[in-house]
């Protein structure tokens, strides 16, 4: 008598593997994009941005891609908000300055003599490599307009202030994608669980034997 075709349990691939994976892949992003110059705001915010998309990508239901997104969702639109404010605010210091944000040059930063001994001023001098980078131009001008004003000092601050923030919730934003995927790890493996252990018992026959069952099943032939 021909025996049933067993059927082995599914494999169930941990999801903190591929969350390992992808954590490596949007760090790799990130450097990569650092050493070709993007701003490192930026350039935590595009490899964030992979990450959640990836994340997102993997989590088994729609329900929890959504749960992902509104947790995000906050912490994507504060930190547009504040772009927005510190850019409203740079307009303004540029207006009072006479400094025209979009016609600003590596000769204009020569011309007011931005020294070029630590690494925000060395960023600044790239200001003709990316003027449609918004947190260059912060940059440039806070400091263009500050040297203008006599509030350098003040003005660094304040670009380190804004960077920093904005670097906490993009570093916020990954966390909490991570506790969320972790989560919907642990779920999915529960639900994987029950699966089984609800196949197993609706139709018997179709289940892995256990080595007892299969020993009588061998006597039994011979």
């Amino acid at each position: 008598m021909a025996r049933a075709p067993q059927r082995r349990p599914r494999q169930i691939r941990p999801r903190s593997q591929l969350l390992i994976d992808v954590t490596f892949r949007s760090d790799t992003i990130l450097s990569q994009a650092q050493s070709r110059g993007r701003r490192p705001i930026l350039a935590s915010i595009d490899a964030n941005l992979y990450f959640l998309d990836a994340v997102a990508s993997f989590i088994g239901t729609d329900e929890a891609r959504e749960k992902l997104l509104a947790i995000c969702a906050d912490h994507i639109s504060t930190i547009e908000a504040d772009i927005q404010t510190e850019r409203d605010r740079i307009q303004a210091v540029a207006d009072e300055a006479g400094v025209d944000l979009t016609a600003v040059t590596v000769a204009d930063a020569v011309t007011v003599q931005i020294p070029i001994t630590t690494p925000l001023s060395r960023r600044v001098i790239n200001i003709a490599k990316a003027t449609d980078d918004l947190v260059t131009q912060i940059d440039a001008l806070w400091l263009l307009g500050a040297i203008q004003t006599g509030e350098r000092n003040a003005a660094i601050d304040r670009i380190r202030d804004t960077v920093f923030q904005l670097m906490l919730y993009t570093g916020n934003l990954r966390t909490r994608a991570l506790e969320a995927a972790k989560r919907a790890d642990k779920e999915d493996q529960a639900r994987a669980v029950e699966s089984e252990l609800g196949d197993a018992t609706d139709d018997t026959s179709d289940a892995v034997p256990d080595d007892d069952t299969e020993a009588d099943e061998v006597q039994a032939a011979e």
